[in-house]
């Protein structure tokens, strides 16, 4: 694994902005992501979640 990958946290927005992901690479190779569906329901609390996250954990 890339020691440059380890560790990291990447934040991705789908191209029509109904999903959102985050995928966790930690430092021993091993990845996890989580995939969220916005919907008129949870959109402004999602957007925003997903936006602070990027300002504070994404590279």
């Amino acid at each position: 694994m890339d020691e440059r990958r380890a560790g990291q946290i990447r934040i991705e927005r789908g191209a029509s902005k109904k999903h959102y992901s985050a995928i966790m690479t930690a430092p021993d190779g091993s990845v996890a992501s989580v995939v969220v569906e916005r919907t008129s329901d949870n959109g402004s609390a999602l957007e925003y979640f997903f936006d602070r996250l990027k300002d504070g954990l994404a590279v």
